[in-house]
């Protein structure tokens, strides 16, 4: 009898003792879902006092996403496997209402009616709520809840998500879009998959015209910790890191353009870079740094614009040689720049003595004689890449990349008021009125001549080319 007594009692006691054990376990588990931060708040917080949290749901399956998708739908899986995109639309209304279903549930079951639900997601389940500490710790008992995290209005820290700073809706939905952005990405990376609006930062969010520039990130993502500059147009944007420098994007249309991208393809204007800037903070307008080219002197806003548009480069990194005369082979080349450097489609059958391949000058060279921009000299294996340019050869040129390009060339002047009119070659005589009558050339000598045979320099060529640029924009 006694011996059964001692087995009743150490059975009563162990099943007490893995009772014990188990709460403890499965009260740490549920702290597990409460950020650091929000426990050091409930622990200095009144029993009664309402904490704003941010509760982070399970989410519903993209697959469950697509299915409902292509039942509701009535589409074909291989049509919508080969273009996604097609159906982006119809898929955002699915989760939208999905997904307004969830938390609209969640807040009738768990939240209690006089509590304040600050934030309620349409396209994620996620939820900002007023809680006390016990209602905190009872949602972080459900299972359907992941994490719980203090909600702040504003963010001052430097380095911290600026998302917080933002309206909920923006932050969401860059948040949202980023996470589309990746996931198509990398479809087979099973951690990129895994991956929850909640894992996404917005390293840095600015507006300009009313549209958005951001620099995105994952969290535990490690950054380079080298500065990076990037060169976009005339300005340098400053980076503390060289990988957030990569993840510098223009937010358009859901999607993600890096935004030196969007400048160098048009989707953005300079106009636009400037305004960017001014919201970035940390960016600064590029100026030619040349020795032999300062403020003041007459081509110095002409050769500062062909340094910022990357159009003429210098002799070396201290020398431009504003007075220096300019090569024909080099012209090509700052005309080749002009048109982004493409390449050439169709070799001429015609070759010269002085153009070799694969020369600094070769690709440029036949892409302008391709053109008809250019040609060499007539009745000669020779072109003149080295020879100097003279102003009515240089206008000539200029006048043809302009027709090429489909530009009005329809206006001339009278160059008649030039002492040396007389002296145009008949080849350059419509390209010098119509030069004249742009104001694209303008005279030497206090306006008195125009010195068509004579070297173009370094500098004049930059002045051309600006008056150009700015005449046809």
């Amino acid at each position: 009898m006694r011996e059964k007594m001692k087995r009743a009692i150490s059975t009563v006691l162990l099943c007490a003792f893995l009772v014990n054990v188990f709460c403890v376990n499965a009260l740490a588990a549920d702290n597990n879902k409460i950020s650091q931060e929000l426990l050091t708040v409930m622990d200095g917080a009144e029993d009664d006092e309402l904490i704003p949290v941010w509760l982070w749901k399970e989410s519903i399956s993209d697959e469950r996403i697509v299915q409902m998708l292509l039942e509701e739908e009535g589409i074909d899986s291989a049509d919508y496997e080969q273009n996604p995109e097609k159906y982006a639309e119809e898929r955002k209304e699915i989760v939208r209402r999905e997904y307004s279903a969830l938390n609209d549930s969640f807040v009738e079951t768990y939240v209690g009616k006089d509590r304040k639900v600050i934030y309620n997601s349409r396209y994620t389940s996620t939820l900002v709520v007023e809680a006390t500490k016990a209602e905190i710790e009872a949602y972080a008992s459900l299972d359907d809840v992941l994490e719980i995290s203090l909600y702040e209005e504003e963010i001052e820290e430097p380095g911290n998500d600026a998302g917080g700073s933002l309206d909920p809706e923006i932050s969401e939905t860059l948040r949202i879009d980023y996470l589309c952005k990746i996931k198509e990405e990398s479809p087979d990376n099973t951690y990129v998959q895994s991956l929850t609006e909640a894992d996404i930062i917005i390293d840095y969010y600015g507006t300009y015209n009313g549209c958005e520039a951001v620099v995105m990130s994952v969290a535990h993502q490690t950054d380079t910790t080298d500065l990076r500059d990037i060169q976009i147009g005339r300005y340098v944007f400053t980076f503390d890191c060289g990988s957030k420098a990569e993840r510098f994007y223009v937010h358009k249309d859901g999607g993600f353009i890096p935004v030196k991208d969007a400048y160098e393809t048009g989707i953005i204007s300079e106009e636009d870079v400037a305004g960017i800037a001014e919201a970035f903070g940390s960016a600064c307008e590029r100026k030619c740094t040349y020795k032999d080219v300062r403020e003041g002197e007459w081509f110095y806003d002409y050769v500062n614009e062909m340094f910022v548009k990357d159009i003429m480069t210098g002799l070396d990194v201290d020398t431009f040689g504003p007075n220096e005369p300019l090569a024909r082979a080099q012209f090509a080349v700052i005309l080749h720049r002009m048109e982004g450097m493409p390449e050439v489609t169709v070799v001429p059958a015609r070759k010269w003595s002085d153009i070799a391949d694969n020369q600094w000058y070769s690709n440029a060279v036949m892409w302008a004689v391709e053109k008809g921009i250019m040609t060499g000299y007539s009745h000669s294996d020779y072109w003149g890449t080295a020879d100097a340019i003279t102003r009515e050869q240089m206008v000539t040129v200029m006048y043809r990349y302009a027709k090429n390009k489909g530009y009005d060339v329809s206006r001339t002047g009278d160059v008649s008021r030039f002492s040396d009119a007389e002296t145009i070659q008949p080849f350059a005589q419509d390209a010098m009125e119509w030069a004249v009558g742009e104001q694209i050339l303008l005279g030497k000598d206090e306006g008195k001549k125009l010195h068509p045979q004579g070297q173009t320099t370094r500098a004049e060529c930059a002045a051309i080319i600006q008056r150009f640029t700015e005449k046809y924009k």
